[in-house]
């Protein structure tokens, strides 16, 4: 299980994931504190389903900032073994959009409340890390990183990449093999 922390609004969080299970789990808000110790069977503020079995949504979680400039923050799950279409394993993260009332969320079928980033090749594995990356291109609106250990576009060894996936008022999802503007 890995476990992240953000702030959000002031009021600390915590986001856990069990990437075996494709589930993400965040607790937390005013009375954080008085629900120690957690117990799942108790049930958690939001939970997060993987789309697929073995994509390992939650296998990297981060605090993104605010992708889409709403005045929440957002958070990243990364999913190193999705597949795509014809892209076994080529991964890839979800960028889920906060909100007043966070609730539970399929990642299969986010709607409007998250947004897809597909990893650009079969076994690139990206989303096996991912991270907040501040605003990178100082365009008021919060920047996310995806990495994909395992990419090998460049010369075929696998040397891998890191991605830097531009937020903007009304992101879309991304695909990595076609990244142009959007990162």
């Amino acid at each position: 299980m890995s476990n992240r922390r953000s702030r959000i609004r002031g009021i600390r969080r915590v986001i856990a994931a069990a990437a075996a299970l494709g589930i993400g789990f965040m607790w937390g808000g005013p009375a954080f504190a008085d629900q120690l110790p957690i117990d799942l069977a108790d049930g958690v503020d939001a939970r997060f389903d993987g789309a697929w079995i073995e994509d390992q949504s939650g296998s990297a979680l981060g605090a993104a900032g605010d992708v889409n400039g709403d005045g929440y923050p957002d958070m990243i799950i990364g999913a190193g073994g999705a597949d795509w279409s014809d892209r076994t394993d080529a991964g890839g993260a979800y960028v889920v959009f906060g909100s007043a009332t966070p609730g539970n969320l399929d990642l299969g079928t986010p709607g409007k409340a998250a947004i897809t980033i597909l990893g650009a090749a079969s076994y690139d594995y990206a989303g096996w890390s991912v991270a907040g990356a501040g605003d990178f291109n100082n365009d008021k609106y919060a920047d996310v990183i995806v990495g994909a250990p395992f990419d090998g576009r460049a010369t075929d060894l696998d040397e891998g990449a890191t991605y830097v996936v531009f937020g903007s008022e009304k992101p879309d999802d991304v695909d990595l093999a076609s990244l142009g503007d959007q990162g």
